[in-house]
């Protein structure tokens, strides 16, 4: 059993690495990561909304929603991509800038390989 700490804020894929806790390899237990999914309910009922409402207008969180709606398709895909490879990479604390560039040199090594094949 594990108590794990999700920070506020978190919004769904967001990994989370316990590190030693993982699969054992060779007498080593590696790192355990967990991938957050946020599963938002396709119907709530009537006093769940308006608690919810209630709470939302108390913790003013009017600006935060309606800016995470207003996050484009190419910045959520974007995020993703770079998620993806940051994990890939074990860059997962590495700056956004450093992360940006490994990913531009895969995808030109891919474009190199891909001239050379045709």
């Amino acid at each position: 059993k594990m108590n794990i700490k999700i920070p506020p804020g978190t919004s769904s894929h967001y990994k989370i690495r316990v590190p030693g806790k993982g699969v054992n390899a060779r007498g080593l237990a590696g790192d355990h990561i967990f991938i957050v999914k946020i599963v938002t309910p396709k119907k709530v009922p009537e006093n769940v909304k308006k608690i919810l409402m209630d709470l939302q207008n108390t913790l003013d969180l009017k600006s935060s929603v309606e800016s995470s709606v207003k996050q484009s398709q190419s910045a959520k895909i974007r995020d993703a991509i770079f998620n993806d490879w940051s994990e890939i990479f074990g860059m997962t604390d590495a700056p956004r800038f450093i992360k940006f560039i490994t990913l531009a040199c895969c995808l030109y090594l891919i474009f190199i390989i891909i001239s050379i094949i045709i």
